[in-house]
Parts: C-alpha cells; sequence; structure tokens
C-alpha cells in the first residue's frame, strides 16, 4: 500500500495551503460528503503558544476546509494530566468556541464522555486503558490528528502517535507510562486516523514538549495515515524514527510504513536544515526511569510528595516552569 504525504510551505492564505495538499493526497477518498469526522489537537496547556499547541490558525482553516464536505464536526481533548486544567479552559484559550459559533463545530471532553476498556498487551502483563466509546462504536467515521511538530523528554518525540495519547480520558495516563509503546499502538489501532495534520507552523526542540525551543518552520506535514505523518515528520527534524521505541513497535505491527512505500511531494531533509535533538535535564532523565513503575510515578506526581517535587524543580531550574503570569492551570500542567 502507497501513503501520500504532502509537505507544504504556508507562505500564503493559512487555507489555500491546507487545500492544496489535502488535494494532493486525494483526501476526497477519506471524508466524503456527510460524515462524521473528529478532530484531536494537541492542547498540551490550556492557551495557545507556539510550538507547544496546535495553531487555533490551522484548526480555523482545517474546519473551514472540512465545512464544505459536512457540518457534523467535534473538536475533541481530554482534562490536562493530573486534572491539571479542564478541556474547557483549552477549547477557550484556542478560539475552539469561536468555532463552534461561527462553523457549528462541536468541542467534546473526553474526560465527560461515556468509555470503554481495551487491553493493552506488554509481554506478559495485560494492562486495561479506557478509551471514550465513541471512537469505538462507530459513531465517528474519520478521525484527524492535529499535533505538533515536537521533541519529547520521555518519548523521542511526539508527532501523530503521541497526539493520541489525550483521548486517554483518565488525567492521571501517567500511571500508564510504564506499557507505554504498547498502548500508544494498541490506541493507534482502536482509532485508525485516517487523516494527520501535522502542525509545523513552529516546531520545538529541545526539552520539548513544553519547554523547548520555537523553531519557526512554516510548514505543514498533510497525510493519509499517522504512521506515514510520523515517518516524514522525524524526517524533517532529521530524527532516525526508528530511534524512537514507540515507533519501532508501530513498524513491527504494521503502522510505521517503509520510506519506499510513502509518496512524498519534496524529500524532507532537504526542505528543513536544522536538526533537531532532545536535550534532557536531570529530571527529565529521573522521570524516565520513574516510568517504568506505575507506582513510583505515582508516589511522584500523584501523592502528597508532588508539591514538594514542583518546587524543588523550579528553583534548581532556576526559572520559572511557565511564563510568571501564565495562569495558574499552565503552572500545574505536567507533560509527564
Amino acid at each position: 500500500m502507497t501513503h501520500r504525504v504532502h509537505i507544504a510551505r504556508a507562505n500564503g492564505e493559512l487555507e489555500d495551503t491546507l487545500h492544496e495538499a489535502l488535494n494532493w493526497i486525494a483526501w476526497e477518498r477519506i471524508v466524503q460528503p456527510g460524515m462524521r469526522v473528529c478532530l484531536k489537537p494537541n492542547f498540551t496547556i490550556p492557551r495557545h503558544r507556539p510550538g507547544v499547541t496546535t495553531s487555533p490558525r490551522l484548526l480555523r482553516a482545517l474546519v473551514s476546509l472540512l465545512r464544505t464536505k459536512t457540518n457534523q464536526i467535534l473538536i475533541c481533548e481530554s482534562n490536562g494530566g493530573t486534572d491539571s486544567f479542564t478541556a474547557e479552559e483549552a477549547f477557550e484559550g484556542h478560539g475552539v468556541y469561536e468555532l463552534a459559533s461561527r462553523y457549528g463545530v462541536q468541542p467534546v471532553n473526553l474526560s465527560r464522555m461515556p468509555s470503554t476498556s481495551i487491553r493493552v498487551k506488554a509481554g506478559i502483563r495485560s494492562t486495561y486503558i479506557e478509551l471514550p466509546t465513541i471512537f469505538l462504536n462507530g459513531e465517528v467515521d474519520v478521525f484527524v490528528t492535529v499535533p505538533v511538530l515536537k521533541t519529547h523528554v520521555l518519548t523521542g518525540v511526539t508527532i501523530g502517535f503521541k497526539n493520541l495519547w489525550g483521548c486517554i480520558p483518565n488525567s492521571r495516563r501517567l500511571l500508564y507510562h510504564a506499557v507505554f509503546n504498547e498502548a500508544i499502538v494498541t490506541i493507534a489501532t482502536a482509532l485508525k486516523p485516517g487523516l494527520a495534520i501535522v502542525d509545523a507552523l513552529y516546531a520545538m526542540d529541545g526539552s520539548g514538549p513544553m519547554y523547548g525551543d520555537a523553531v519557526k518552520m512554516n510548514a505543514l506535514v498533510v497525510a493519509d495515515s499517522v504512521g506515514a505523518a510520523d515517518l516524514i515528520g522525524c524526517q524533517l527534524m532529521h530524527i532516525d524514527p526508528l530511534s524512537i521505541p514507540h515507533l519501532q513497535l508501530a513498524r513491527k505491527r504494521g503502522l510505521l510504513p517503509f520510506p519506499e512505500e510513502v509518496a512524498v511531494n519534496a524529500d524532507p531533509r532537504t526542505i528543513n536544515h536544522h536538526h533537531f535533538a532532545v536535550k534532557r535535564s536531570i529530571f527529565d532523565r529521573g522521570a524516565a526511569m520513574a516510568a517504568r513503575s506505575s507506582f513510583i510515578t505515582w508516589l511522584i506526581y500523584l501523592s502528597p510528595l508532588s508539591g514538594l517535587k514542583s518546587w524543588v524543580m523550579r528553583r534548581v531550574r532556576g526559572i520559572p516552569m511557565v511564563a510568571k503570569d501564565a495562569p495558574e492551570a499552565e503552572r500545574k500542567a505536567s507533560y509527564y
């Protein structure tokens, strides 16, 4: 099977750029008139920050184009990790309610929706993770992942696959990090994303997904599969996709295509010359070790010790974790 990916330079009107890319991948075979479409952006914090969260400009352009085919559009997100903020706060901070008023889209807080448990098998152990039932019972015809192109101190990169992590309605989803690779591939298999629209207007290098360096790329990656999007996204960052554990597993499960199976309009390695690399602090390395155990993760991030952990991190870093004028919800947000 040949996948199609278009790397677009957003030098003019963003809607025109996105439309050209969607036409190149032949999106009419995926989104047909009247279908119910769900968009899953990346709202890591409750208000937009370039390189951290999906751009409201991109969401507006995408919704405008989708409305030419259907009036059944959902924008879905779960509450922030450890209930640091609600999906409603993120909708407000990213202009989703304005889109609802203008285009009739429906914002959906996945943490308030009925859910169904799915089994994740990791070696000899099995874990059960909840997913919103609307994704499993045929209520959604096309699932669209709309991530930001970023490095990630725990998972290496966060693009299309990792963005699906936010579909877990439980705000304590960090407890599942011990089986992250198997879980994210299982989730992708269950959700079957039909489109991936990667926001690379600003990407993130270094200590992603929140505290790295925003890199202005002014680009979009539009693909007809999440695996093709992650493959080309990694190449765009000059990162070997098979150096990323969850992408290694996706390849074994048939979700990450081989390069020869992807038709792309341009060589991604010639479009961007900036080489991305993960930069991990001592705290990030400690978090990676803690993530191997659900109990240690709970102890550090969810027990009464979590407040002490945040206090120490802020002071040892020597800088505020986010801007001093940021809302309390943003200061509490954790990507772990």
